[in-house]
């Protein structure tokens, strides 16, 4: 993220600002931001706590030239649970493996150790599933979890730069690949791209995206076909539901109901 100045060596390593002579905690450096990052009262909340996060970072790492369109802070949540500037900041500090000021155990170059668990870590035993239209969709906890942030991003923000901070940095780059590019320019409308990304087939459909997770014995009751517009359609009558549950539970996997997740995950909407 840091960029070299003309007649300006390289540093080697970040320099942590210090207040008082002591380094700027995150606490502290997040306070700051909160007084200089200005917000109407109607804006999105996650907007607002993300802005603050990446004017904390500038404050924590002054030498570094950090860009508030382009923080990627690694984590996910579920709304409303918007989580808090703090949250942010630290989610950024791990996912980029970096000590925070006054942080505990870090190695010779000063980088923290590895998280032990992935927020959307996929876990093959932990299924949810749900009815759509005379189907039935299967997906594991943590995708479906995943595909529901993305959904949301995608269909709430406005712009290229709102997205990128909503939706789960693996699935914003696979979006942005999908238009063959590299970046997109942060301000730029994502409706400008919508047609385009539909006409890839993005985001998948639901019986697209749970063939690549179900288990071998349980792909013999999907029913594969093509639309009008000649996408390719995967599907699982609800009639075979309870054969389906019953492999599940012969494999040792959990496989619950969660309708209101696995519909955010596939963005269908069931309108009153």
């Amino acid at each position: 993220m840091a960029k070299q100045r003309d007649g300006q060596k390289p540093k080697n390593k970040r320099t942590v600002r210090k207040r008082h002579g002591a380094p700027l905690s995150i606490a502290r450096a997040v306070r700051e931001a909160s007084k200089q990052v200005v917000h109407d009262e109607g804006d999105d909340l996650y907007i607002r706590n993300a802005s603050i996060a990446a004017r904390a970072l500038s404050l924590l790492f002054p030498d570094e030239e950090i860009d508030e369109d382009d923080v990627e802070f690694g984590v996910s949540f579920a709304w409303p649970n918007v989580p808090s500037p703090v949250a942010l900041v630290k989610s950024y500090l791990e996912e980029n493996g970096l000590a925070a000021p006054g942080a505990g155990a870090v190695d010779s170059a000063g980088r923290l150790p590895a998280p032990d668990v992935e927020e959307f870590a996929f876990d093959p035993k932990d299924f949810v599933f749900a009815e759509m239209l005379g189907d039935i969709i299967f997906l594991p906890r943590s995708v479906a979890r995943k595909w529901a942030r993305f959904e949301q991003a995608y269909w709430r923000s406005s712009t290229w730069g709102e997205f990128k901070k909503r939706a789960p940095a693996d699935l914003y780059r696979e979006t942005v690949e999908q238009l063959g590019e590299d970046r997109m320019p942060a301000s730029r409308a994502l409706d400008e791209d919508r047609d385009e990304l539909t006409d890839a087939d993005f985001p998948p459909s639901a019986g697209v995206l749970m063939w690549g997770y179900l288990p071998a014995d349980v792909k013999v009751f999907v029913e594969t076909g093509t639309n009008m517009r000649g996408e390719e359609l995967r599907s699982i009558a609800v009639d075979r539901k309870a054969e389906a549950l019953a492999i599940f539970e012969r494999l040792g996997i959990s496989c619950v109901e969660d309708a209101e997740l696995v519909h955010a995950a596939v963005g269908f909407v069931v309108l009153p």
